[in-house]
């Protein structure tokens, strides 16, 4: 009886997780449908896409960052908010030590949307919530105005003023990390 019990709840945990899958896969195609990145969420990372930026190097993941960059001695953070651009955080998913994919798209530049927001933008908070939720993103918590529908999650960064200064989408691996 056991040991049917363990092939039943065994069958069970890959038909979810495969369902979780199929979910995700139909978010990140709703997303590629309604935002204008140069590369997407989940795209493979290849020599000729590296060779267009500079390489920040991280803990499991790199950063590309503009080419005009030097890694070595630049604050991208500062560059990001003094210039419109968009950084891209690549490493594994749906586990962390899967192949190299774009995991974190960053921007600041205005002529980028997600959905109906782009940087520069005036949102309250009952709008912001009530535009995502139509979506299917749920807020995640009561101090940021981050979005989750299955593995993605959506941030946007905003001053005091309610305007939209950054936006980050993300994948959120099979070990919870979001890097």
């Amino acid at each position: 009886m056991k040991k049917v019990l363990l092939v039943f709840i065994f069958c069970l945990t890959i038909m979810l997780s495969s369902c979780t899958k199929d979910n995700t896969q139909k978010v990140l195609d709703d997303l590629i449908d309604h935002s204008n990145y140069l590369y997407d969420l989940n795209s493979t990372v290849t020599d000729d896409i590296k060779s267009q930026f500079a390489v920040f190097p991280g803990f499991g993941m790199y950063t590309l960052v503009d080419s005009s960059i030097d890694v070595n001695q630049d604050d991208i953070w500062l560059f990001m908010q003094e210039n419109p651009t968009t950084y891209y955080d690549v490493s594994g998913y749906p586990d962390c030590l899967d192949s190299e994919v774009i995991t974190r798209i960053y921007t600041s530049d205005p002529s980028i949307y997600v959905y109906d927001f782009s940087v520069g933008e005036i949102y309250d908070d009952t709008n912001l919530v009530a535009l995502m939720a139509s979506k299917g993103f749920e807020k995640m918590d009561n101090f940021r105005f981050a979005f989750k529908h299955e593995d993605v999650v959506i941030l946007f960064m905003r001053t005091n003023d309610d305007v939209i200064y950054q936006i980050s989408v993300s994948l959120v691996s099979t070990c919870s990390v979001i890097f």
